[in-house]
């Protein structure tokens, strides 16, 4: 192509071009925008909102500890684990629109918290021992317990 330029040069100037190419189209749209143009909207006054947890009072203390309790009986880990991790965030969007939890509640909450966590290190020694080249005996002694 250019004989007096060698192949690597040549590469390097038309990336260099098109830069300035693409530079140069910047510029201009930031001075002539080729876009629409947005029109404001008139703001009107928000409607009513519906909030999910419209009714918090539905529920007694007791079935919201029952909730908690099912979770942890749960047998399988995998089903466990997504038991306790949705009754914690059920409690907590509770917790956080408002209502007043009960004693019994708050510590059935913890309970599952701690249920939770067990369970998280359950599987992480589970993991760990699985990957090790001597299937480390200690780590799946965490298991016994269970």
């Amino acid at each position: 192509m250019f004989g007096w330029l060698p192949g690597e040069e040549v590469t390097l100037l038309l990336g260099a071009a098109g830069a300035l190419g693409c530079f140069a189209l910047g510029v201009l749209e930031l001075l002539w925008p080729t876009g629409a143009r947005r029109v404001a909207r008139p703001r009107t006054a928000p409607g009513p909102t519906v909030s999910r947890l419209a009714a918090p009072a539905r529920l007694s203390s007791a079935r919201l500890v029952a909730l908690v309790e099912r979770a942890r009986a749960e047998t399988d880990p995998a089903r466990r684990t997504a038991a306790l991790r949705v009754t914690i965030l059920t409690l907590d969007q509770w917790r956080a629109s408002g209502v007043a939890l009960d004693p019994a509640v708050v510590a059935a909450l913890e309970r599952a918290r701690t249920e939770l966590w067990a369970d998280y290190q359950r599987v992480a020694f589970r993991r760990l021992a699985a990957t090790t080249p001597w299937r480390a005996t200690a780590l799946r002694a965490g298991d016994a317990g269970r």
